[in-house]
Formats: structure tokens, C-alpha cells, sequence
């Protein structure tokens, strides 16, 4: 629980004023649309050892929201990512995970391997394999129109 201690008078307001607009921010922060794609294509090029890069990733990914871990193996390769989601938040397991596997392996650029643990099953996807099936090189998705693309051959 956050307390706030507020000071009457012209530095009270100051606080009231910080609050609402940090209410709001936090609020357009929430939301999500196409320009999701615009963002997250900024984070191409991001490395399996950052981690704040690729919080952010997995956070702006479908069902970030739900994030209960995010696991980085960088001791020996392949580098790889384990992200572990609430089994009551996100639903049903479905297409929304290889969706997020694919997208992981165009932005983190040295992540070979991605496991999508909810509840108590464990979901792995490689990047060699994937590429192989859908006949692309994900290191080649480096552009806005290139990430605009990658829903229509995933799906």
C-alpha cells in the first residue's frame, strides 16, 4: 500500500498535482495498440545479458502483464529465456505463445532458446527450428515494416 502524506497549502497542491499526473501516466501506460510495434521494433538488437532490455520485451509481449519470472541462461550457450506466467491470468495456452517466442527470437539476438512455462507445463521453442518451419532469419527483422510483417507469416 502506497501512503502519501500531503502538505496543506501551495506545496499540498504541488503533491496533488504530481500524483494525477502520475496517475495518468501510469494509466497511458497500461495501453496497448499498433503502436506497440513501433516500440518494441526499438528493442531489436537487445542481448539475452541485459536485463532490463529484455524485461521490457517480454513485458510489452502478449500477456506481459501476467509475467510471474523472467529466467535469463547466459552462463554457457545456447543462451536461452524461461518466462513464467500466472496460470490464472492468461487463459488458455494457445497461439499467443509462439507468437511470443518467435518475437523474442527477432529482438534478443542471442537467445536460441525459449521456454514459456504456465502452471505447471513447460512450452520450448528453438530458434533454429522455428526459422527452419517458417523459412525466415529472424536476424533479418530489423525495420518497422519487417516487424509489421511478422504477425501475417506467424499466423
Amino acid at each position: 500500500m502506497v501512503r502519501l502524506k500531503y502538505q496543506y497549502g501551495r506545496g499540498g497542491e504541488v503533491v496533488k498535482k504530481i500524483v494525477i499526473i502520475a496517475f495518468v501516466m501510469g494509466l497511458l501506460a497500461g495501453c496497448r495498440s499498433d503502436t506497440q510495434a513501433i516500440s518494441l521494433i526499438d528493442q531489436e538488437g537487445t542481448l539475452i545479458g541485459n536485463n532490463s532490455g529484455v524485461t521490457t520485451i517480454v513485458n510489452a509481449l502478449e500477456n506481459g502483464g501476467s509475467v510471474e519470472m523472467i529466467e535469463l541462461q547466459t552462463k554457457a550457450e545456447p543462451y536461452g529465456l524461461a518466462v513464467q506466467y500466472d496460470n490464472a491470468s492468461v487463459g488458455e495456452t494457445g497461439d499467443w505463445m509462439l507468437e511470443n517466442a518467435v518475437k523474442s527470437f527477432i529482438l534478443i539476438d542471442n537467445v536460441e532458446m525459449v521456454d514459456i512455462n504456465v502452471g505447471s507445463e513447460t512450452y520450448s521453442y528453438s530458434k533454429e527450428k522455428l526459422e527452419e518451419e517458417y523459412e525466415k532469419d529472424f536476424d533479418d527483422v530489423t525495420t518497422e515494416k519487417e516487424w509489421e510483417e511478422v504477425n501475417g507469416w506467424i499466423n
